[in-house]
């Protein structure tokens, strides 16, 4: 387990989730990593992998299960950056 999952675990999620809302700028920072529970060297880079491989396959992906989305704005990033290019 990471440190910083050690850390995320150790806050209660009243506290967590008021800091997250009073300080947002940090969903931005690698440190928050958009509070996703997915690893960036395992996870995040398989979904995007995935992702990449149905991104011209007609219909809607639906997150199931989310946290505090931060996979979805992951996603999101990357719908948003192939639809520009």
């Amino acid at each position: 387990m990471t440190l910083k999952l050690k850390v995320k675990r150790a806050i209660p999620p009243s506290v967590l989730n008021n800091f997250l809302l009073t300080f947002p700028f940090l969903y931005r920072t690698k440190l928050v990593n958009y509070e996703t529970n997915l690893q960036p060297n395992h996870g995040i880079d398989e979904l995007l992998k995935l992702l990449g491989m149905v991104l011209r396959v007609k219909g809607k992906i639906i997150e199931c299960g989310s946290s505090r989305c931060g996979t979805s704005i992951i996603d999101g990033q990357l719908f948003a950056s192939k639809r520009c290019r």
